[in-house]
């Protein structure tokens, strides 16, 4: 029970950060909005947040498990981030690192809705049709 509700803590924060980024994203303020992820990853992965940039399906695997389970709701809430990061990418030109960066997302949807016992999101179908749209228009 004590690892579920640090998981769910962590989550939360995520999804104030991602409150945060989405106001500066409408706002246009893509550098700012970069910064605020840079921080997120610094914050909360620390030496780890290496892994998120150079788009490491195994090493997110790892960020997401804790107490020896893979986090369904941490994969959702940090892919979430990692999908407003491609975008403001795109957006900025970087349309090859934001590519990357939508399939990494897409495979930690993907695994996060594999799982058992999983409440997958609402929006959960309609983000992954989008990266998997955004995906197959590069090959």
């Amino acid at each position: 029970m004590i690892e579920k509700d640090y998981i769910m803590r962590e989550v939360q924060k995520l999804v104030q950060v991602l409150i945060v980024i989405l106001g500066l994203k409408q706002e246009k303020k893509f550098d700012k909005a970069l910064v605020e992820i840079d921080n997120m990853y610094a914050r909360f992965f620390d030496e780890n947040r290496k892994l998120l940039q150079e788009k490491d399906i195994e090493g997110l695997i790892e960020l997401c498990t804790k107490g020896g389970t893979f986090s369904a709701d941490l994969a959702f809430a940090l892919g979430n981030i990692m999908k407003e990061e491609a975008e403001i990418m795109e957006m900025q030109g970087e349309t090859g690192k934001a590519m990357e960066k939508y399939k990494v997302v897409l495979e930690l949807y993907e695994l996060a809705v594999a799982g058992k016992d999983v409440a997958i999101p609402i929006d959960a179908a309609a983000k992954m049709q989008e990266l998997q749209r955004k995906v197959n228009a590069i090959k």
